[in-house]
Formats: C-alpha cells, sequence, structure tokens
C-alpha cells in the first residue's frame, strides 16, 4: 500500500478532500502472506508470544530481544537489552498492527515477559474498541 498520512482536509472554502489508501504493487503472493501469518499466530499460540495473545482471536506476531551496546567499549553491556513485539490483528482481516519496543526493562530482560503482554493488553483494546466479534 501506498503511505499517507492525512486522512481528511476540510479547506476553509468548505470543500472537502479526502485520502484513502492505494495499491502500490502486490509483493508477495496471497499464498505466502497466508503461510507467513500462520507462522505469526503459531508464535502466539505455541511460542514465546502467547502473552500476546487475546482469547477469541487469531493474533499474529513475533518477539524480539535484542542486545545494547556498550558504551564504554567493545561488545555489549550485560545488563541492558531491547524487548520488542510486533504483531496485528484479527489475522483474517487485520484492523490494527502495533510494535511494542521497551528499552531496559526492570524485572526481566525477555520480550516475551515485557513487550509481548502489553501488545496483548493494546489488542484487546483496540478489539473492543473497533467493537471486532471474536473469530473463534
Amino acid at each position: 500500500m501506498k503511505p499517507y498520512i492525512v486522512q481528511k482536509i476540510d479547506h476553509k472554502n468548505g470543500q472537502i478532500e479526502n485520502f484513502s489508501p492505494q495499491e502500490a504493487a502486490q509483493v508477495i503472493s496471497a499464498k505466502s502472506a497466508s503461510t507467513v501469518g500462520a507462522m505469526l499466530v503459531n508464535v502466539v499460540e505455541n511460542g514465546h508470544g502467547k502473552r500476546a495473545g487475546v482469547p477469541g482471536y487469531y493474533i499474529g506476531g513475533k518477539t524480539g530481544t535484542a542486545q545494547i551496546a556498550r558504551s564504554d567499549g567493545p561488545g555489549y553491556d550485560e545488563d541492558r537489552a531491547i524487548g520488542t513485539f510486533a504483531g496485528f490483528g484479527p489475522i483474517d482481516d487485520p484492523k490494527f498492527v502495533i510494535v511494542v519496543k521497551i528499552t531496559n526493562p526492570r524485572v526481566v530482560r525477555f520480550a516475551e515477559s515485557t513487550a509481548a503482554p502489553t501488545f496483548g493488553e493494546m489488542a484487546k483494546f483496540l478489539l473492543n474498541y473497533y467493537q471486532i466479534p471474536p473469530s473463534r
């Protein structure tokens, strides 16, 4: 999809200019997209992203934990990390994409215990806010 920022402009003269997503190109096949989507659902259903799930919905996503380079020399800081979870849902008709990044989590280092639960809370809120019915 071609990116856009503004959905609508209300001009002073009363003219309304609407913008909407436009397809720019098909970059992967429908079969490949479906396969990757199923893999990302599997991360949430059976992998390290379980805490990103929302009961009643198929959610797809991926955890990530990264080291942070030391500021006082070569290598990585043993006490610092970045946890991320990127996901979308519902899988059958996506309405949102969320990326959660937590730098230097205080209690645990891994994204499955920091970013994934935050994603799950945000996804649950959005599904409720947009009144998206459960699909399972």
